[in-house]
């Protein structure tokens, strides 16, 4: 292995070539947030673990979308409580209200609030498209990351 680790922590993150590259295209979704950002490459080559890091680092908000977050009210619920809202017993339609209120919300004088959406070719495609119209109405900075095999057939 020619990559020198410069830096470890407890968490399994290793400051390496590709983590820096995926810190670089949060650094984009950050400053040009009017587009989603994706992330894609083989499985294992430690996306998750690089975005988890980062996502702390630069105070983001980390989902990674998992069987019970693939539909619709499962996602904007995922959202809704990354962000440090409530989603209890609310129907599709509130959760993506209480989604967008909850990124509007998030904004600093600073910079745009950030989501982060690991995993995404688990996604049904509405709530693909719903995520992107959040993103959208909410002002946000987006970034998508999952396996670039899978991406290709959804």
């Amino acid at each position: 292995m020619n990559e020198q680790i410069v830096r470890r922590s407890g968490t399994g993150f290793v400051d390496i070539a590709a983590s820096r590259e995926i810190l670089k295209a949060m650094e984009i979704a950050r400053d040009i947030p009017d587009y989603p950002v994706l992330i894609n490459s083989k499985p294992g080559m430690g996306k998750s673990t690089a975005l988890r890091h980062y996502s702390k680092t630069m105070e983001a908000f980390y989902c990674e979308v998992g069987q019970p977050s693939k539909g619709m009210k499962g996602m904007l619920k995922m959202i809704v409580e990354a962000t440090g809202g409530s989603a209890y017993n609310q129907y599709s339609a509130d959760l993506a209200d209480t989604a967008e209120e909850r990124l509007k919300g998030c904004w600093s004088w600073s910079q745009r609030p950030m989501l982060i959406m690991d995993e995404v070719q688990m996604l049904e495609l509405a709530p693909l498209r719903e995520l992107l119209r959040l993103q959208e109405l909410s002002g946000c900075s987006l970034v998508l990351s999952g396996n670039d095999k899978r991406l290709a057939r959804t």
